[in-house]
């Protein structure tokens, strides 16, 4: 958090202080010299007490806070806070096919996918709703969009390994999409798989439909350097390969093709520490919000004078 406001006033602000510092124990000698020549002196000390001058520095203070107040007010008092927004309702499309038991990560690729997944759920403002897919062989939906992130919580931990066998990236980021259209804002999908699309729907039709319907994907790629394709098929060619045999193979080129045409980004993830970075760079914004409380100062500092007017009128009125 940081404060910011003009200093043009602040010297202003220390005189006037300062006046009013000295005004009041000027004011205040000359009460008390005016009250020990009172002829009823001793029957006012009875009444009142020992105490009888120390409530004039509650009058003091009001007054010195509503200068302060005041003053702060007409210099353009702004506090700038950074935090995380987000634009984006998403769906978190997850791989649970047998591969992602691989123990490259602790303890294996799902349960760091899991991991991350919530701690993501800690980085997006409450009203972000999100829902959840898993692939194998099939896409599975496990809970549509809500903002229940207890919920979210509950069914992001119990993920496990699902079957057939495969890996249908299409057919979950067709399904993801039918849950996106429930939303009005910004849509999205993070994809996180260690393979390729070898079962359903081939990589180009479903990145079609991603177009029509406005889904930005973000494809995080899970694996180490022992698993990546780097083959250098193009794209054309790994989508011809979809009726191959399942491999743990991750599959760079097709993530690729899918974010560069949805105007996402695609990530590396060789550690827990790159796959963290990577969701934190998918649909979370930071960014500066700026709030003005000149306004609110300036009711503080009438408000203060009006309660010092109130307390000088009655309780705290001179009584000699």
């Amino acid at each position: 958090m940081n404060v910011t406001f003009s200093y043009e006033n602040i010297n202003l602000m220390l005189i006037l202080v300062g006046i009013t510092i000295i005004l009041h124990l000027i004011t205040l000698r000359e009460r008390r010299k005016r009250v020990v020549r009172f002829s009823n002196f001793e029957t006012l000390q009875r009444l009142v007490g020992e105490k009888m001058f120390q409530n004039d520095y509650i009058i003091l203070i009001l007054r010195v806070l509503g200068i302060i107040f005041i003053v702060l007010g007409i210099s353009n008092f702004t506090i700038t806070m950074v935090g995380n927004i987000s634009d984006f309702d998403f769906v978190l499309a997850i791989d649970t096919s047998s591969s992602m038991s691989t123990g490259d990560f602790v303890p294996n690729r799902l349960g760091a996918a899991k991991d991350t997944s919530l701690y993501l759920l800690k980085l997006v403002p409450n009203d972000t709703k999100i829902g959840v897919v898993t692939f194998s062989g099939k896409a599975y939906k496990k809970i549509g969009l809500t903002n229940n992130f207890n919920k979210l919580r509950e069914v992001i931990e119990n993920l496990t390994f699902e079957t057939p066998a495969g890996t249908a990236i299409s057919d979950a980021l067709l399904m993801s999409t039918t849950i996106l259209s429930e939303s009005n804002k910004t849509k999205a999908i993070i994809l996180l798989t260690d393979g390729k699309n070898n079962v359903g729907m081939p990589i180009n039709e479903s990145v079609q439909f991603l177009r029509r319907n406005n889904i930005t994907v973000y494809a995080i790629g899970i694996g180490t350097n022992t698993t990546i394709n780097q083959t250098g098929l193009n794209i054309s060619e790994e989508i011809k390969g979809g009726s191959l045999a399942e491999s743990p193979v991750l599959d760079i080129s097709s993530l690729k093709y899918i974010t560069n045409n949805t105007q996402g980004k695609f990530f590396l993830a060789k550690n827990r520490t790159a796959m963290k970075k990577a969701f934190e760079n998918t649909v979370i914004e930071r960014k500066e919000k700026k709030i003005d409380i000149s306004h609110y100062l300036l009711l503080a500092g009438l408000a203060c004078f009006l309660i010092e007017w109130m307390l000088g009128a009655t309780k705290y009125k001179t009584i000699p």
